[in-house]
């Protein structure tokens, strides 16, 4: 039986397009939509040509003239949706979404579309909002559980991220991304035998699930590695779709049993491979810097105290994997002081300035405090303080300072080279640390890092102790009670004993705060000392005077 019209152009269609003549292939879709304007799959090819050529804008037509054609259909309403986003019109997606749900409330992809869409959008209170609104009425959606669960941890309140992810993997222990997401939360608890024993399992249904032996890679022994590397073997980067997620999981896997210096090839290759999709911005961080000794270097805007709470803001700063996580983890230890993590909102705030070219008043000051102060978790109600250890927080202590004029500021220093090493082998969340795999890239962030904490020198030293990551790990009694003498806090001698800290972890130290306080990373840096060279050529020694370099 011979097909219609409409089949035989579209088979055309997909022929061009299999044969990457894109013109041709909108040409004959945009006939197929005049021939046949209700056939709803014309303009849904139309619209995939020229999103596929980046054209989103002109897309949206397409995909919204399939939507009204076939309003129930999941793949138009994704397809449109993604065009709006694409094309930066989130505001018409959102409400677009919105709509559909109110119309077709059975859609229960819609309903992930649109807590994706918030999630992508940072927009974690509203999306745990929607969330829970939505659970009310499906409450085994597993997606709208681990969303919130997302959003949880975002906003660090660890304990409801976590059962989210424990009710999810309840409702589904065979949910591959369900049961990756709760052994992510086990083993940010400390909790590493149990998150292994998922993370086996999915291995185990599927053994081609690359991010579950990416995550087994951080926990492998020796004797697990040779079975995990047999299985990356089984997987080429065509079949993957981030390539340097399967170099950084052999590494890993090669360094526990082959050791560091084996790994090291392959950790470049990962590296090279993540940096060419994430290129490092040099001439905007210099912008940065440059904006803020505009802003500092001849004034301090300060607000009023009673403006802001009397309980006592602590933040560390440094460089990542500098010794952040272990110092929060020690703070957080003595009962009067509740450890927040990462917190993103003063950084989030001062965004704007950055970008705009704002300049800073006491208005913006008490807005920032206010901001900052709203946004905190709920500390324990006996805290007298509170850590924030976002480490790039240095490059806003200006604004901090000013805004919160009782913060206390505890900048960790660590050798150079041995932060490069530690750094250059670990894989950051997207759109985190972009010169984490770029050797020059790093030694730029590097010197940049140590020129900001001079900046603040000059005008907030009183605020800022300088703590060595080298001193703290050899004399950890006498330097935390610098640190506490500093902070305002008294002294606990559980301070020195961190690996006793229950709490969440979601740092790439998760494993090594487990453990107690050791020297054995120092100098570690000499393993790698022809690898770092291209880092070490472009270190600006000068600006480094506590260490021989």
């Amino acid at each position: 039986m011979p097909s219609s019209p409409a089949a035989s152009l579209k088979s055309k269609i997909l022929l061009d397009i299999e044969n990457a003549k894109n013109s041709q292939a909108l040409k004959k879709a945009k006939l197929g939509v005049k021939k046949f304007p209700k056939d709803p799959d014309f303009r849904s090819l139309a619209g995939f040509v020229l999103q596929s050529e980046g054209q989103y804008k002109k897309s949206v037509p397409f995909f919204l003239g399939a939507a009204k054609i076939r309003p129930r259909s999941e793949k138009d309403i994704e397809n449109l949706t993604s065009a709006l986003e694409m094309s930066n019109q989130i505001p018409a997606a959102e409400k677009y979404l919105t709509q559909t749900i109110a119309r077709y409330p059975d859609i229960l992809h819609a309903y992930s579309l649109l807590g994706n869409l918030l999630a992508r959008q940072e927009r974690w209170n509203e999306l745990v909002e929607f969330a829970t609104n939505s659970l009310s009425v499906f409450p085994e959606k597993i997606e709208l559980l681990t969303l919130r669960g997302t959003a949880y941890s975002r906003l660090n309140l660890y304990n409801e991220s976590f059962n989210d992810r424990l009710s999810a993997y309840e409702l589904s222990p065979t949910h591959p991304m369900a049961a990756r997401l709760f052994a992510q939360a086990l083993h940010h608890k400390g909790a590493q035998a149990e998150a292994k024993k998922v993370l086996t399992g999915i291995v185990g249904r599927n053994p081609k699930d690359l991010e579950a032996i990416y995550d087994l890679s951080l926990l492998a022994t020796a004797k697990d590695a040779g079975k995990l590397l047999a299985l990356i073997e089984q997987i080429s980067e065509d079949e993957v779709p981030e390539a340097d997620l399967l170099h950084f999981a052999r590494a890993n896997l090669i360094k526990i049993s082959k050791g560091l210096t084996s790994a090291l090839p392959v950790y470049a290759r990962a590296n090279a491979i993540r940096f060419s999709h994430l290129p490092y911005e040099a001439e905007r961080e210099n912008k940065d810097f440059s904006f803020a000794e505009q802003q500092f270097a001849t004034k301090n805007v300060t607000v009023n105290l009673s403006e802001v709470e009397a309980r006592i803001p602590i933040f560390i700063v440094g460089q990542p994997r500098s010794g952040t996580t272990l110092l929060e983890m020690m703070l957080s230890s003595c009962e009067q002081v509740h450890g927040c993590g990462e917190l993103g909102a003063a950084r989030q705030f001062c965004k704007t300035f950055q970008e705009s070219n704002h300049q800073f008043n006491a208005s913006d000051a008490a807005e920032l405090a206010q901001h900052y102060f709203s946004n905190l978790p709920n500390p324990a109600e006996n805290s007298l303080a509170t850590v924030d250890k976002m480490p790039h927080n240095y490059q806003i202590l200006g604004y901090i300072l000013s805004a919160i004029p009782n913060a206390k500021i505890v900048n960790i220093l660590r050798d150079p080279r041995d932060t490069a090493l530690s750094t250059w082998i670990q894989r950051f969340p997207v759109g985190g640390i972009r010169y984490a795999n770029d050797l020059i890239s790093m030694a730029h962030s590097a010197n940049l890092y140590r020129r900001y904490m001079e900046l603040w020198r000059t005008t907030f030293a009183s605020k800022i102790l300088n703590v060595q990551y080298e001193q703290l790990t050899r004399d950890p009694e006498n330097v935390s009670k610098r640190i506490a003498q500093h902070c305002g806090i008294n002294w606990d001698p559980a301070m020195i004993s961190p690996e006793r800290n229950t709490g969440t972890v979601k740092t790439a130290s998760v494993d090594q705060v487990r453990n107690k306080i050791s020297t054995k990373s120092i100098g570690s840096w000499q393993q790698a000392a022809d690898e770092l060279k291209p880092f070490l050529d472009e270190l600006d020694f000068d600006l480094w005077p506590e260490y021989d370099l």
